[in-house]
């Protein structure tokens, strides 16, 4: 192989593991941080999502109701659900496993609504992701400061 065949070679690997990488900017995402309250109080173990065109960004919040999207979000408006399904004695679902598993863990085909013995913590004007009432236009440079009050019936 000649010289410049080899630089070639060598150019292309380097575009492809950087490409590989999955940094919030080659993604092109933004960090995103806020805290989740429901009814004054906050809302641990719950589920937030960020949804535009092109991705989604997901975290779960923690004890405080603190959460932070594991890659970001895109800039722009955003459309926001938050969501926390327990079981009839009020134990969250496990982290980590989303409704569709749960669903299928129990025989059911995918869809919308819940399993039998569950139930949804969130009011579905901001658990449902085609009727939340939450929006958010995330800034160019991401925020911190994305709080949501929410307020059960």
């Amino acid at each position: 192989m000649s010289r410049n065949g080899l630089f070639s070679l060598a150019g292309l690997l380097l575009a492809a593991i950087a490409g590989c990488s999955s940094s919030e900017t080659e993604l092109g995402t933004v960090p995103v941080a806020g805290t989740v309250l429901l009814d004054s109080q906050p809302l641990a173990g719950a589920s937030v999502y960020f949804m535009n065109e092109l991705r989604t960004g997901q975290a779960v919040t923690d004890a405080e109701g603190r959460f932070e999207l594991l890659q970001g979000a895109a800039p722009g408006p955003n459309r926001i659900y938050i969501t926390k399904v327990v079981n009839e004695s009020g134990t969250p679902v496990e982290e980590g496993i989303d409704l569709e598993q749960l669903k299928a863990s129990q025989g059911l085909p995918p869809g919308p609504g819940l399993p039998k013995g569950f139930k949804e913590v969130v009011p579905p004007q901001y658990s449902d992701p085609f009727k939340t009432e939450l929006t958010l236009d995330v800034p160019a440079d991401g925020t911190d400061a994305a709080d949501f009050t929410l307020i059960a019936n």
